[in-house]
């Protein structure tokens, strides 16, 4: 079974190649789009998973 700072790893991951991702793509491409509606909700994700978990019981 995965624990927090597991999940919160990989989220990293996913992160940086989506990031590298949109860094090959410009202008306003459906693809463009695509990859920043994913980041935005990895980072939503991520922010919510660590506030909850991590800093709140801090």
């Amino acid at each position: 079974m995965k624990n927090i700072f597991d999940v919160l790893k990989e989220s990293h991951e996913k992160q940086r190649l989506l990031l590298d991702a949109l860094m090959e793509t410009s202008g306003d491409s459906p693809t463009r789009r695509e990859f920043y509606r994913d980041l935005k909700h990895e980072l939503e994700q991520h922010a919510a998973a660590e506030e909850r978990y991590f800093y709140a019981p801090l």
